[in-house]
């Protein structure tokens, strides 16, 4: 989404959502909680590392020498 605040500054923003799963992985290596067995099935099992929920926004203002975007609250996962 961006929005056209005044003549010289603009702001975008993103949201996303992520469910990221293992889809087939019978018969891999186990995580650190399940280490006294040899093989696990790990298949529908959540991807370690990527967030479900993400934001960003950032600002332009070329007048004030910003003629790149620029974070404003940053990238957000959560």
């Amino acid at each position: 989404m961006q929005a056209r605040l005044a003549d010289n500054v603009s702001v975008y923003g993103a949201l996303a959502y992520t469910d990221a799963k293992i889809i087939d992985l019978p018969a891999s290596a186990c995580p650190l909680e399940l280490s006294n067995q040899n093989t696990c099935d790990l298949s529908g099992y959540p991807i370690s590392g990527i967030p479900k929920w993400e934001r960003l926004v950032r600002r332009r203002n070329p007048a004030a020498g910003y003629g790149l975007w620029r974070a404003v609250g940053g990238l957000s996962r959560f």
